[in-house]
This record gives structure tokens, sequence and C-alpha cells, in this order.
């Protein structure tokens, strides 16, 4: 089986890419979009990191607090 990159690995590479390389090549309205995109990366990628642990924790507080 050949190995692949996780999701979590090409969102990096693709924002690393923007932050680097595009953005610094970039001006005015381009790079302002080019930073919200690399924004919106690093948002995804938090989300794949905590989201299931923090979904967790949600569902056993709901329970805790509905006394299931």
């Amino acid at each position: 089986m050949m190995d692949q990159p996780s999701a979590t690995e090409i969102l990096t590479a693709v924002r690393e890419f923007i932050d680097k390389h595009a953005i610094p090549a970039l001006s005015g309205r381009t790079a302002f979009h080019a930073r919200v995109a690399s924004n919106a990366l690093s948002i995804v990628l938090r989300e794949l990191e905590l989201g299931p642990d923090s979904a967790r924790r949600e569902l056993e507080g709901l329970k805790s607090l509905l006394g299931t």
C-alpha cells in the first residue's frame, strides 16, 4: 500500500505555500485574499485537530446535564 499524505499534511503544505511563496509575491487585494485563504486553512486545521475531542466533551457535558 502506498503512503498517502493525510488531510492535515495537505492543508499544511498548501497554507505554507501561500504564506511563504504566494503572499510575498502578491500585493493589494490579491495579497489580502491570499491571507484570508491562509487563515481559512488554519481554521480547518484547528477543527481537524481539536474537533473530535471538543465534540466528545460537549456530548459528555450534555449527557451529564440531562442525566443520561
